[in-house]
């Protein structure tokens, strides 16, 4: 067992049982002594940077300082500590420390700090191991073999499986320089040993402790060519994926990434072979090196050495075990070996696919071919996909429907425009895809389009008559989505692109009031994006701010959660907006939620001053039943961005009369429940040195 005090060692500082001549040596007085003050050092330094040590435990950490006094008084001593600071003998470090130390396959590492980093540590510790305990050196190296998990049932010699692993075993035993018919018995005995150092044991499965342990594993053995063989013959194909990389690549790679020299790179790419033939076309495509071009050439010459009988049934095939990496995304995951090179844009892979003349209706997906492809983003597969189809509106034998909707019910023009690619879209649109065809959101292409503010796109879309008021399932219309975005050029793009345009949006009734199903005008959802040339855009375009008509915005009108533009405005604290919609005449009283009680709820002194200075009701009860007193004083749940409670505003809406007592004729709210006050609700709202004390100054107390 490792006992690392300090984060890395110094060369001279590593003491392990190997030194000692195995554990008797321990009992060595001074040897322990030494030790003893060595780790209370460490400890006294971990209690500075963590915790003030307290009178008692200072005196354990003094006692153990001097060697001498421990050894005479310990057995006294440790009755002391017991009775006087049970709460630091008892602490569950303590207690690990102490089953550490009276462990016999302990391993202590002290040091200076900053000397020397951990994989060197235990690379020096393994170098030892591979002499001193060999059987110990070949389980680790079978660990790493294993991906870091071992099963029980590896170890069974009745497993189905033990004759074929047999072979493989005696090889590695070789190489690590132990006997060839070890018992596999033994090396589960020596993984029992290691639990709690290397490994843990979870069920039926032996496990490297963590993750950073099993770099240094990789790191370690991956740098002596002996090893390096073995791993590319006989390593789970994980770590054969994610672990290695082929030095002639000449790429970035992590620091434990275990390098493939020139001299055995045939020998890696005939493992990639022989799991092909295994039917493992599928986790080929899990490579790290996979997204090199430099890799994928290399890679497509050993797929055309391939029968394509074998081949092609695996273009198909989807992955029996998806959850292959928690960062692998869940659509490539689950997808086969023709849709996972479209969705990564592997070019050079597709075209070889293709070229096997195989049905590109045939694939059990839920993309379909041109949706992946888009999504992808890659132009020139795109433009592969086209070329194959005499009509792109209809599927064939060989087609790719330009118009045709996966399971994912994404479009292939809806995915080019998530995509933000215009070089995509455009070859979508000059073979016919269709502008106003929806996705499983209704949201046509423009929808998307707007929502990512991309103007180009968003240009091409209008320019082949994109039904620009069409609202999507939450009722979102283009003019919304770009209004919250808060791009000034799209809305412009929008509302006034010329003779056309303007004609398209105004003759066709474009509402700049159409309001959401969840609750937002385009003139709220522009206060909210806080972009004040997009409102007085808005306003602009109507006769009378104060009705709704079909180009005017109304500044009062209420959403369903009782919000006005005024009121959004409020609650996102941005004063340059509510001055514009106070200067076109919008209502500071309009209920349910005032914007005065929003702006007490948001905490801006400036705002609250504004709408004051328009002869705002103080006393104002909004639809909840809370007045801005009761808002300002508590803010715990309305506001957005403000701190809790605001002596200043308090003190304005005192200044203006505010009633600091609540009327008896107001419902009951989440304030009312609990029977706040102004009063106490500014106790709670975490102002009392303030707040409280202006309130009771106004009432005279």
């Amino acid at each position: 067992m490792f006992v690392n005090i300090t984060s890395s060692c110094s060369n001279n500082a590593v003491k392990t049982m190997a030194d000692f001549n195995g554990p008797s040596s321990l009992n060595d007085t001074n040897e322990i002594c030494r030790l003893l003050h060595d780790l209370v050092e460490s400890l006294k330094h971990v209690a500075k940077e963590t915790d003030n040590t307290s009178f008692g435990d200072q005196r354990l950490l003094d006692i153990v300082e001097n060697q001498d006094t421990l050894l005479d008084y310990q057995k006294g001593e440790i009755e002391f500590w017991e009775k006087q600071e049970a709460s630091f003998v008892d602490t569950p470090v303590v207690n690990v420390i102490s089953e550490i130390m009276e462990s016999e396959h302990s391993v202590l590492i002290i040091g200076e700090p900053g000397i020397e980093c951990p994989f060197e540590t235990y690379q020096k510790e393994w170098d030892k191991l591979r002499v001193l305990d060999p059987y110990k050196y070949c389980s680790l190296f079978l660990c790493v073999i294993y991906n870091g998990i071992m099963k029980e049932s590896l170890f069974d010699i009745y497993n189905e499986n033990s004759a074929k692993n047999k072979l493989v075993w005696e090889n590695i035993f070789e190489i690590c320089v132990i006997n060839r018919g070890t018992s596999k018995i033994k090396i589960k005995t020596i993984l029992d040993s290691m639990i709690g150092t290397y490994v843990m044991k979870i069920g039926h499965k032996y496990r490297v402790i963590h993750d950073q342990m099993f770099d240094f594993m990789c790191c370690y053995f991956g740098n002596e060519d002996a090893m390096v063989r073995c791993i590319l013959r006989y390593s789970d194909i994980r770590v054969f994926n994610q672990r290695t990389q082929l030095e002639s690549i000449n790429k970035q790679h992590g620091k434990f990434t275990i390098m493939i020299s020139k001299k055995h790179e045939k020998e890696y790419f005939e493992r990639i072979k022989c799991d092909l033939l295994l039917g493992n076309l599928n986790h080929c495509f899990y490579n790290t090196q996979m997204k090199y071009k430099k890799y994928r050439t290399s890679f497509v010459k050993i797929l055309k050495s391939i029968d394509d009988k074998i081949l092609i049934t695996q273009m198909y095939q989807k992955p029996k075990n998806p959850s292959y990496d928690r960062h692998t995304d869940y659509s490539f995951e689950t997808e086969g070996p023709l849709i996972k090179s479209c969705l990564r844009g592997y070019y050079d892979i597709c075209q070889y696919f293709i070229s096997k003349n195989i049905d590109l209706k045939k694939c059990d997906s839920k993309y379909t071919l041109l949706t992946a492809t888009c999504d992808g983003g890659n132009e020139m597969i795109v433009q592969l996909l086209l070329d194959k189809g005499s009509d792109v509106n209809q599927m064939d034998d060989k087609g790719s429907d330009v118009n045709k909707v996966g399971i994912y019910h994404q479009t292939p023009l809806t995915a080019a425009c998530e995509e933000g690619n215009e070089i995509i879209v455009q070859l979508l649109l000059d073979k016919g895809g269709d502008v106003n065809q929806m996705n499983w959101k209704e949201q046509t292409p423009l929808s998307v389009a707007c929502s990512k503010e991309n103007e180009n796109i968003i240009q091409l879309l209008i320019n082949k008559e994109s039904d620009v008021n069409q609202a999507d399932v939450y009722e979102k219309t283009p003019l919304t989505l770009a209004c919250k975005g808060g791009n000034v050029k799209i809305v412009k793009l929008l509302i006034d692109k010329g003779s056309d345009v303007n004609k398209l949006l105004i003759d066709k009734g474009c509402d700049v009031n159409k309001v959401w199903r969840n609750s937002k005008t385009p003139l709220s959802a522009a206060c909210i994006g806080g972009n004040k040339n997009i409102v007085q855009l808005l306003i602009d375009r109507g006769s009378d701010v104060n009705l709704v008509d079909a180009n005017g915005s109304d500044v009062n009108q209420v959403n369903d959660k009782g919000n006005t533009a005024l009121t959004m405005a409020c609650k996102y604290r941005n004063e340059k907006i509510v001055q514009v919609l106070i200067d076109n005449r919008s209502l500071v009283n309009q209920v349910d939620d005032t914007p005065l009680t929003s702006a007490c709820n948001g905490g801006n002194k400036k705002i609250v001053q504004l709408l004051l200075e328009k002869e705002c009701d103080v006393n104002q009860i909004d639809g909840k039943g809370v007045t801005p007193l009761m808002a300002a004083c508590s803010g715990t749940r309305f506001h957005i961005f403000g701190d809790r409670g605001s002596e200043k505003i308090v003190q304005l809406l005192l200044d203006e009369g505010s009633d600091i007592n609540q009327p008896e004729e107001v419902r009951l709210t989440r304030f009312d429940d609990m029977k706040q006050t102004p009063l106490t609700a500014a106790c709670s709202g975490g102002n009392e040195e303030d707040s409280t004390a202006t309130l009771r100054q106004r009432k005279g107390g």
